[in-house]
């Protein structure tokens, strides 16, 4: 009786040692099988940021330009006024250009999903306080400036004074409400206009400031690419 019992307990002892090593187990694998799933969700969100990140430096790099283009031409309209410029035909264009207005347009829809799913998806600590600065602060500011910010807002304050001192020169400049040749007329004397020069060289500071802010913050979005791919690669491995 006493072997009896003592084959029982041991019976039991293994039963429930087995019992445990198959939940340890299963746990085990259950959990491998989350962190499998989530380093995949995480690679793919990191992809999406990337591409998102490509587009928005397109778009950053397209407005440096413009901007940059605007500043030529506001040099040139100071150069016709002084007389320095020859070919009115071509002035017509750097006044359109120069008061062109350039909207920085981010694209966000990866940041968004990641939001949804929420931020922690992405595990390098650096990497998402850097994505998370880029797109709540920088972004956002550089938004606001250009839509917000009077001094960026260059065709509403600076056309009207503008065309108030063109129209001095020649009243008949439009055709068809739309500017097509400036003329000097008889009467005009080809001088300095000190009022004209100002407002360019204001236009071309406020330009100047939002091109260098664009030309930092591409530094910036060109390492956080080049930190996300370094990520995705050691993710996959």
């Amino acid at each position: 009786m006493s072997k009896s019992r003592k084959v029982s307990w041991r019976s039991f002892f293994l039963e429930i040692l087995s019992i445990f090593i198959g939940i340890t187990v299963a746990f085990s694998l259950d959990s491998w099988n989350k962190s499998r799933l989530e380093r995949i969700d995480e690679i793919k969100m990191l992809r999406e940021l990337h591409n998102g990140l490509l587009s928005t430096l397109e778009d950053m790099e397209s407005n440096s330009r413009g901007h940059a283009s605007s500043m030529r031409s506001g040099t040139q309209l100071v150069n016709f006024i002084n007389g320095e410029l020859t070919s009115t035909d071509s002035t017509a264009y750097y006044y359109t250009n120069a008061l062109i207005d350039y909207t920085f347009t981010p694209n966000t829809g990866a940041y968004e999903t990641l939001k949804s799913k929420g931020v922690q998806l992405i595990s390098n600590d650096s990497i998402r306080l850097k994505i998370i600065n880029l797109y709540d602060f920088t972004f956002k500011s550089m938004v606001r400036l250009e839509e917000g910010e009077e001094a960026f807002r260059f065709y509403r304050n600076y056309a009207p004074l503008l065309n108030q001192r063109i129209s001095k020169m020649r009243p008949s400049y439009y055709t068809n409400k739309r500017l097509r040749r400036i003329d000097y007329p008889a009467s005009y004397k080809k001088r300095q206009d000190h009022e004209f020069m100002l407002l360019t060289e204001n236009m071309n500071y406020s330009r100047a400031v939002m091109r260098n802010f664009y030309e930092r913050e591409k530094r910036n979005v060109l390492k956080l690419l080049e930190a996300i791919e370094a990520e995705i690669s050691e993710l996959t491995d």
